[in-house]
């Protein structure tokens, strides 16, 4: 585990705040990034292991950033964690979620237990 960093795209600090901190116990590198419109030149910064990214963003939807980076060859092996709030999207997750190449997704409120296995299966572990 140890070295694996993960990239959170979220606009919410004090989740954003709480997982990166639950992550950093479990041994993970984790980099906070509350703006969609610059994520993917963050991703290419960064080179995270994962990335954990909320699909409502105030200025880029994250189904079109996860898309971005499914489709760009240096950002597609990158697996992506989709996470959203919003009662009426979560429904439909799972199928856009499909089309925009999305690892797995979790709707919050979460368990960190869940969120840590479904990390722990995407990269490996």
């Amino acid at each position: 585990m140890g070295n694996k960093k993960i990239l959170i795209v979220d606009d919410e600090p004090e989740l954003s705040s709480l997982v990166k901190t639950r992550l950093e116990y479990h041994g993970y590198q984790v980099s906070l990034w509350n703006s969609g419109k610059d994520a993917l030149k963050k991703v290419q910064e960064v080179k995270p292991d994962l990335i954990i990214l909320d699909i409502m963003l105030p200025d880029k939807n994250g189904y079109d950033i996860c898309y971005e980076l499914k489709n760009n060859s240096d950002t597609a092996s990158i697996p992506v964690i989709l996470f959203t709030a919003k009662e009426e999207w979560k429904g439909d997750m799972g199928e856009v979620g499909q089309f925009v190449k999305a690892d797995d997704y979790i709707s919050k409120p979460f368990m960190s237990e869940a969120l840590l296995e479904k990390i722990k299966r995407l990269l490996k572990e």
